[in-house]
């Protein structure tokens, strides 16, 4: 692997994106999610951009240093695979938000794509664990989802975020706002469907399987049964000519 597919660039990509709609209050309004801007205006890329946009910067902290450390843990290991996680994650919460929680006319932050990667590192963890038989892994990944389903109990019932401030006096907006458990347990399902995409079987390339120097290199065991069944086709063609089973095919005929 060269250097550069080390480096989570989408994650810091993200993370800058973030960073530079923060310093503007007019660029946060306009890519936030709106519900009457979406519903009446058909404004549907703030569905996606909202991920982008922060109420403060205390809540703006929270999100991007969990993106950092996320992404960092999951986009060289299968970059493909974090791309569609966070993709469909983002466009996932933002019609979750409109669709099935009406009481918020407005929605902002990573928090629910941050919420698939964690869910993409639990389930990485599980199955590489299962299939591993580790215990260890098999017990931190399913610590580590009960702890996020307490988080988002304790959120639900208090109606307070956990870890970001809301109204936070150094913020570019002070803007009170209550969590939305919903979005990160969208984020959380996105993030175990997209382990599981990642591993399901890969269809092998029809030119890969018809060719023949992949049996010249360190696969001996193909390039036997190659000659063996070239060897067992050469005897049936001489036996075909022999005199033997000539007579026995005539004296099947009559």
């Amino acid at each position: 692997m060269s250097p550069l597919h080390r480096i989570p660039w989408i994650t810091l990509l993200i993370a800058a994106f973030a960073g530079l709609v923060a310093t503007s209050p007019a660029w946060g309004a306009a890519l936030e999610f709106q519900r009457a801007a979406v519903t009446c205006r058909g404004e549907l890329w703030r569905l996606l951009t909202a991920h982008l946009t922060h109420f403060g910067a205390d809540h703006l902290a929270w999100d991007v240093a969990a993106l950092l450390i996320l992404g960092a843990m999951t986009e060289c290991e299968n970059r493909r695979g974090f791309a569609l996680t966070i993709g469909g994650a983002a466009l996932a919460i933002g019609l979750g938000v409109w669709m099935g929680q009406p009481q918020f006319e407005t929605y902002r932050g990573l928090s629910g794509v941050d919420s698939a990667l964690y869910g993409l590192v639990c389930a990485r963890l599980l199955a590489d664990g299962w299939r591993a038989r580790h215990t260890f892994s098999i017990v931190l990944g399913g610590l580590a989802l009960a702890g996020f389903a307490l988080k988002c109990g304790a959120e639900l019932t208090g109606g307070a975020t956990v870890f970001a401030k809301s109204g936070d006096p150094g913020c570019v907006s002070v803007v009170a706002y209550a969590p939305v458990p919903l979005a990160h347990l969208i984020g959380l399902a996105a993030g175990i469907a997209g382990a599981g995409w990642e591993r399901l079987p890969r269809r092998t390339p029809r030119s890969a399987k018809g060719s023949t120097s992949s049996l010249t290199g360190p696969c001996p065991g193909a390039a036997a049964l190659v000659d063996e069944r070239a060897d067992r086709a050469r005897a049936f063609r001489a036996g075909e000519g022999s005199p033997g089973r000539g007579e026995r095919r005539g004296d099947a005929s009559r």
